[in-house]
């Protein structure tokens, strides 16, 4: 795992409001898509995210379960396609 150090957070402090959890990203899965993010254009602390896909924490990296980008939105982008009936959950700190 990552271990986040005060300098990750903003002002060195972790604030409630900022862990966000078990989030719905956009768009729900179809079938074809395989980049989903965070609403509301939220931006995430590296390192700092946990996708669950169908209940299961996926494994981030190329070559994992999924590769992300923080800025200027939380992106994931899946290695696999997910289908209707899958769901997709993403916890992760704001900064």
């Amino acid at each position: 795992g990552t271990t986040l150090s005060s300098g990750d957070l903003p002002s060195g402090t972790l604030n409630i409001s900022n862990i966000v959890t078990r989030e719905t990203p956009s768009p729900l899965p179809n079938g074809s898509t395989t980049v989903f993010s965070a609403p509301l254009n939220t931006t995430g602390v590296s390192g700092s995210e946990h996708v669950y896909f169908n209940g299961v924490l996926m494994e981030p990296g190329a070559g994992n379960d999924y590769t992300i980008v923080y800025t200027p939105t939380l992106t994931v982008t899946f290695l696999f396609t997910p289908t209707s009936t899958d769901k997709i959950r993403i916890s992760y700190i704001k900064p």
